[in-house]
């Protein structure tokens, strides 16, 4: 879902559903203090944001894989409930699977690594074990209660921070935050310079490893002065797609947007297309998991995949920090060879 404008502060409307969200908190509280988690044999990783939508936890997944592998760890998968897609699994996400059936994110996280998909946590984890899977990572796993996490890091992130602070539906949280706090291992931190004061003291007062990082931007665009740009996304928060643009210096004239994970069909591919061919002037640019979800079925001649850019947003831990995710692992890693 897209974030509603009444998640950023508190309002008459997000105050009304407060009975509600606190009923939501006692039944996610009731699901820890009632479910027995299952212990895997091998290491469990789970990273999960405190927010609903838009709070960095793939891109995350993708630097914590990218910073194993060049560490020498071996035999690294990643779990996704591969949310929005058909499939059920447990399945190995492979090249030819469509964002319909896998989901955007299994598809993006996919091209760094095996990446199994499964509606149910434990038999995805217990087939990727059975492929040789030794650490794995848990794409969204924080607010599972059925796994037993070796270690669980909670990801924040300065351009979302906690918006009203309120819990679901009455704001993005999705569960009260001291209890998420209480339960993370470590923290990383994303765009610290933006953290709200009173968040940030939170962060530091819970006495949890903190490991900072910085996000860097990809794109292939050429002479961006001189480009007329049409923003196109359909993401949790796309506010953050379009503040990293104007902070590239894109001249943003146009904004598409859809809801989080949005299914493009082939009439709004095709209206994509016209909108381009009717203008050269303009170039289209959008996110890396919205670019997964246009294929064969919605943009048959590639018409529109040929023409988009693609911004890539990668998190990079800070080179001083990355010891201590290393530690932590390394620590964890020992305890399975005794």
């Amino acid at each position: 879902m897209r974030e509603p404008n009444f998640w950023k502060n508190k309002n008459f409307l997000s105050l009304s559903l407060l009975p509600i969200g606190l009923l939501y908190h006692l039944i996610v509280r009731a699901r820890f203090n009632l479910t027995v988690p299952k212990k895997t044999t091998k290491l469990i990783i789970s990273i999960g944001s405190p927010v609903i939508g838009g709070g960095g936890k793939t891109p995350t997944v993708i630097s914590i894989t990218n910073l194993l592998s060049s560490n020498n760890y071996k035999n690294i998968s990643i779990i996704s409930r591969g949310y929005k897609g058909k499939e059920l699994g447990p399945l190995e996400v492979q090249k030819n699977h469509k964002a319909e059936k896998v989901g955007d994110e299994a598809l993006v996280l996919s091209n760094v690594t095996k990446t199994y998909v499964s509606k149910n946590k434990i038999k995805g984890i217990e087939f990727a074990i059975k492929n040789g899977s030794s650490i794995l990572l848990l794409d969204d796993g924080y607010h599972n209660p059925s796994v037993k996490k070796d270690i669980s890091i909670l990801v924040i992130d300065g351009m979302v921070n906690l918006g009203n602070g309120m819990i679901f539906p009455s704001g993005p949280l999705k569960e009260g935050f001291k209890s998420q706090l209480k339960r993370c291992d470590a923290i990383i931190v994303i765009n610290k310079k933006n953290i709200d004061k009173y968040l940030l003291e939170k962060i530091i007062n819970s006495k949890k490893p903190i490991i900072n990082s910085k996000v860097n931007y990809l794109h292939k665009i050429k002479e961006i002065r001189n480009k007329k740009i049409i923003g196109l996304c359909g993401i949790g928060s796309p506010n953050k797609f379009f503040n990293a643009l104007a902070s590239l210096s894109f001249k943003v004239t146009k904004q598409i947007i859809f809801n989080n994970h949005h299914l493009y069909s082939r009439e709004e591919v095709s209206s994509l297309i016209k909108l381009l061919d009717n203008d050269p002037g303009y170039s289209m640019i959008t996110t890396e998991k919205d670019y997964v979800r246009f294929s064969n079925d919605n943009d048959p001649e590639s018409k529109l995949r040929n023409k988009l850019n693609i911004l890539k947003m990668e998190i990079e831990i800070l080179e001083e920090d990355k010891h201590i995710l290393l530690d932590l692992i390394e620590k964890k890693i020992q305890v399975y060879k005794n």
